[in-house]
């Protein structure tokens, strides 16, 4: 093994062996940043989903708020109905 790696060296010299700890720099360098962007996908989806249900709670939320407020609003209406009613109905007599 030592004796390919001293062949190599005397045919391409300092600039191969330059060149070849810069590829494996590379490659691990790519690597690491793979493996960064897989856990950066996932912890986006994950924080998009959270998110998803975040605004789904909210949405809920509000609808039954709009609910309660729409049938508030309707009590509201029938007892000013039956008010106007009976006032009517004394102004009447």
């Amino acid at each position: 093994m030592e004796a390919t790696i001293a062949k190599a060296f005397l045919v391409y010299g300092p600039l191969g062996l330059i060149c070849l700890i810069s590829l494996l720099v590379t490659w691990r360098l790519y690597r690491d940043i793979t493996a960064e962007r897989d856990r950066h996908v996932k912890e986006m989806n994950a924080s998009r989903d959270q998110h998803a249900q975040e605004m789904r709670n909210l949405e809920e939320r509000y609808i039954t708020k709009a609910e309660t407020w729409m049938e508030k609003n309707h009590e509201l209406a029938q007892s000013i109905n039956q008010v106007l009613a009976s006032i009517s109905k004394r102004f009447e007599r």
